[in-house]
């Protein structure tokens, strides 16, 4: 059998004039062969979620937090400091 899928070959006329032995193999390997597609697809994405997650590690996290907490720390602040001053003058 080739790459293709016997039903991208074969129309539904061809399907009813098969026997159903015949058929029902053809049908069972092409399951198997797109349960092992699926299965491949499975494991490439674990592998990939697991490098991506190598990749951003903890302490890259931790250091964002620790930019963003500052950042945030300095803009509040500053908006504390010109609403005492809107209230002073």
């Amino acid at each position: 059998m080739n790459d293709r899928r016997f039903e991208d070959t074969m129309s539904v006329e061809d399907l009813m004039k098969k026997p159903q032995k015949e058929l029902l193999v053809e049908i069972y390997i092409q399951t198997v062969k797109t349960n092992g597609t699926v299965a491949q697809n499975c494991n490439d994405i674990t592998e990939l979620q697991t490098e991506i997650k190598n990749k951003i590690g903890n302490r890259e996290l931790l250091r964002f937090e620790k930019i963003f907490g500052i950042m945030a720390g300095v803009v509040g602040l500053v908006i504390v400091i010109f609403n005492i001053l809107d209230r002073v003058i």
